[in-house]
């Protein structure tokens, strides 16, 4: 089962309702934005989630520099390294 089809999202994007959120805008706000190709980061539709290039969101509220690569995982649902197997 996909992460999508499991009501999941990869740990590298975030539901478009948690990027409305973190933007200060409402859901049917960010939800019409989208419809209309105005969203200010790319957003992906995934079946029936939409989903938001996290790095993108953190670059537009200045959390990330352009080309900065994502901070590691951490917490119960991090990906495991082959050496933690």
């Amino acid at each position: 089962m996909s992460a999508a089809a499991a009501g999941r999202t990869p740990s590298d994007t975030v539901r478009l309702d948690e990027a409305a959120a973190r933007l200060g805008i409402g859901r049917s706000l960010a939800f019409e934005l989208v419809r209309r190709g105005e969203f200010p980061v790319p957003a992906i539709r995934l079946g029936t989630v939409t989903v938001v290039p996290l790095a993108h969101l953190e670059r537009l509220l200045g959390l990330r520099e352009e080309g900065a690569a994502p901070a590691a995982p951490s917490g119960p649902n991090r990906a495991l390294r082959a050496e933690e197997v």
